[in-house]
């Protein structure tokens, strides 16, 4: 795998595989955490809630800021920014789904991207994250993503 690629005119550096957990039979592991919550407030599931989910680890000792990049081969399924690479992509993040993220108030972006690559990963040549570090504020890095998404179009960007 390439050390680094071009999106947009920067450089991105590859960070790692996607690679959800599996069991024995080399499935992907898929997860239900919503019925571990105890719903005292009733909150309703919102549409990305009802899963599957899978987790996975990614980015682990990457705490800077900046854009990222989800491919698939050569295609740019997802661009996103951060404060916090590791936070974004690890347990905290996309990378586990905690039951209170399934019901309103949660973390509906979290649930969506971390159940397409739940869907995605059993049948699908590896996905792979890429980094462009930002030291800038959030303004400079909203203006990268935004500038990145109108020019790919990535499928997985709503």
């Amino acid at each position: 795998m390439e050390k680094s690629r071009n999106f947009g005119g920067r450089a991105f550096t590859y960070i790692g595989a996607i690679k959800p957990e599996r069991d024995l039979s080399c499935v992907v592991v898929r997860e239900f955490p919503q019925g571990r919550y105890l719903n005292s407030k009733n909150l309703a599931m919102h549409r990305y809630g009802a899963g599957p989910f899978c987790r996975f680890q990614v980015a682990t000792g990457w705490s800077q800021g900046g854009v990222y990049v989800l491919t698939r081969e050569e295609e740019i399924l997802y661009v996103g920014e951060c404060q916090n690479l590791e936070e974004r992509w690890g347990t905290r993040g996309y990378g586990r789904i905690h039951p209170r993220n399934c019901f309103q108030g949660g973390q509906q972006t979290n649930c969506r991207i971390n159940n397409l690559i739940c869907m995605e990963s059993p049948t699908s040549p590896e996905l792979a994250l890429w980094f462009f570090q930002m030291n800038g504020d959030k303004q400079e890095r909203v203006a990268a993503e935004t500038g990145l998404i109108a020019s790919t179009k990535p499928p997985w960007n709503r």
